[in-house]
This record gives structure tokens, sequence and C-alpha cells, in this order.
């Protein structure tokens, strides 16, 4: 366990993008707001994954202005787990804070993972994370919809807590702190857990926290380490909806297989998936779009879900 004196823990912000110049616009903005702690040094490493776009002139203009340093690195080998383990490398700091390119901050944040860090010994701090539809929202995304939205995002309420062996897996990868020195025992991310280009498997940050579990590492939640999360109408199309599900699916599988290794197909299960398929023609003849795309959804899920768990 770590344990230091107040005004001692250094922080690295790393954040790893590709192709979202306009979004990153909006972070930088919002992490240049940040508080600094008392006596703490701070940068900012962003990580650009290849991007075609004007990323690298969006983090000079912001470097400008930026109250502590700024540095864009190139990451060649396209991937998010890639583009983190790079920051993991880069960062100059004991306390890498990793940040999707597309939040809003609480002012706060730094503060408050400084003293789960100091003050409770924390290896790695994780915080809640808050959909911010900036768009508004489609007709077609009902609650029921709105709930498969909101299963990306992370909160654990208002209470800071320390993490218990059967939940320290919890970390949301567009929102947490590792100590450095943690991240480099553990071996970083692996790359072929996370989104690389178009695909949407996930569960990069999920695998890594099931590895600072493993090894004994000290977990934290504390809300002051809160963000807001873009949520924009691109996401929210039924493309992009059947798409993400059908990722949600398929990341669940890999997530079991790693805990547990592969398993015979279950039939009863199989059947159970197929039940939304019934349903969704139901309502689609019936004329309810919407709850037809509801039981749609469900369906996505279901089907990659099993064909991914069941393949050998």
């Amino acid at each position: 366990m770590h344990r230091k004196e107040m005004g001692a823990l250094n922080f690295s912000i790393v954040i790893p993008t590709y192709n979202r110049a306009g979004l990153l616009d909006r972070t930088l903005f919002s992490v240049s707001r940040l508080r600094v702690p008392t006596g703490a040094e701070v940068e900012l490493v962003v990580v650009n994954n290849n991007s075609t776009d004007n990323t690298s002139a969006v983090v000079g203009r912001h470097a400008d202005d930026f109250p502590f340093p700024v540095r864009e690195v190139i990451e060649t080998k396209q991937g998010l787990n890639h583009a983190r383990n790079r920051g993991i490398v880069e960062g100059r700091h004991e306390m890498l804070v990793f940040l999707d390119d597309d939040v809003k901050v609480n002012p706060e944040w730094l503060a408050g993972c400084r003293e789960a860090a100091e003050s409770n010994g924390a290896d790695y701090v994780v915080g809640p994370v808050f959909p911010d539809y900036v768009d508004g929202k489609p007709s077609h995304v009902t609650p029921r919809i709105e709930r498969w939205v909101d299963s990306w995002y992370s909160r654990r309420g208002d209470v800071p807590f320390r993490f218990e062996a059967a939940g320290g897996a919890f970390l949301p990868g567009c929102n947490f702190a590792v100590r450095k020195s943690v991240a480099e025992e553990i071996g970083g991310f692996r790359p072929d857990l996370d989104r690389c280009g178009k695909e949407m498997l996930a569960g990069g940050d999920t695998e890594f926290g099931y590895r600072l579990v493993e090894s004994g590492k000290q977990g934290w939640y504390e809300p002051r380490c809160s963000i807001r999360h873009a949520v924009t109408l691109d996401k929210l199309g039924k493309p992009a909806l059947r798409r993400r599900v059908a990722g949600l699916g398929r990341t669940w599988a890999v997530m079991e297989i790693v805990r547990s290794g592969p398993r015979p197909i279950r039939i009863r299960e199989w059947c159970g998936g197929l039940k939304p398929v019934a349903f969704c023609l139901a309502c689609a003849v019936s004329g309810d779009l919407n709850r037809a795309f509801e039981l749609e959804l469900d369906a996505r899920f279901a089907w990659h879900f099993f064909l991914r768990r069941n393949r050998n």
C-alpha cells in the first residue's frame, strides 16, 4: 500500500484520441479548468493514434494557454489500448489519469484523486461517469433503449468507498487513475481487448481491472472524480446502436471467457436468446416500431454474446 505526504503526488493526464478533433477541443478546454492541488505537478499527454484530421492543431492551440505542460505524442500502432500503453510509457509522474477525448471533467477531479491516494492508500481511483446528451435524443431512444446507453456508464453513488475484491474490477476506461508503477507491474492493457478503428469490442479496461484485483491492489471510488461523457447523435442513430449493442454482447462474452474459460454450447441459452427475435417480429407486424427496435437490440446482444461465448 502506498502512502505519501500531502502535496507529494503528481499527475500525468493521458488522453488517447483518434480523429475527433472537435470533441477533443471541448475536452481540453474542460481539462484546462482543473484545480491543481497545492504543491502538485501536472502534465497533459495527448496520445494521437494516427489521426488524419486537425487534432495536432487543436492540441497546439490549447498548449499555448494551458496552466500546465502539454505534450502530443504519436502512437502508430492502431487501437485504443496501444494508445493507453503509450501513455503509460510517456507519463512522467506517479499517478496516471486516463480520460477519453469526449468528456467534461469535474474541476475537483485531481483533489479527489489525491485524497484517495494519499489518505486512503489507493493504487487506483475511479469516479462516476454521467451521460451528456449534447445534441438531445432522437424519438426512437425510448427509456428502455436509454438504459442500453446508460449501461456504457458507471455510477456508484455519492459516498467514497474502498473496493472489495468482488467489485474491484469496476474500471471505466474513460475515467480512472492508476499509479504508473502499478500499471507497469501488471503489464499494461491488452491490445486485443478494445476498440481498434470501427471494431466495437471493448473490455480492455475491465480485464485490466481484474488484474489489479488479482494482484492485490487497493481501489477507491471517489465521487469528486466525476466526468460527463458526450453522447452525440451519431452514437444514437439506429445503425450505431445496433453496432454498439452487438459489441457489448461480444465484450461480455470475452470477459466471461477471460474469467472462466471456454465452455460447451448450452442449447437452453440459445433458445432463450431467440425469444426477443420472435417478439420483435410480432411488434413490427403490429406497427409498434419503437418496441420492435427495443427487442431487436435485446436480440442482437444475446445473439452476439452466444456466438462469441461458444466459439471454439
